[in-house]
């Protein structure tokens, strides 16, 4: 083989690689989970296998699962924020209401 050849087969080899979808690796819960603490709330993750966290600050969590479809993944987030002052449990309640309509 010259050293033509070996060079040609390199790039092919090369260009190739380069074609494989790369994921992001996101760290794995471990099984049992322990509990996750975050700024003003803490949380224990399901007794799963498979759950990653992919986002996290002091005051936000995501984690992520893949399903057994290719196209399914399962998903929980979490973010602290502070509520405004009700006056009563129905000014309470319009503001979930109102916030799940967003």
């Amino acid at each position: 083989m010259n050293l033509l050849q070996k060079v040609m087969m390199l790039f092919f080899v090369l260009v190739l690689t380069s074609c494989v979808p790369m994921q992001p690796r996101f760290p794995e819960i471990q099984t049992p989970p322990e509990r996750i603490s975050q700024k003003g709330y803490s949380l224990v993750p399901l007794n799963e296998t498979g759950w990653m966290v992919v986002g996290r600050n002091p005051y936000q969590l995501s984690l992520a699962k893949r399903g057994d479809n290719p196209d399914e993944t399962f998903g929980i987030q979490t973010t602290l924020f502070k509520l405004p002052l009700f006056k009563n449990d129905q000014d309470l309640i319009r503001f979930i209401k109102e916030g799940q309509v967003k």
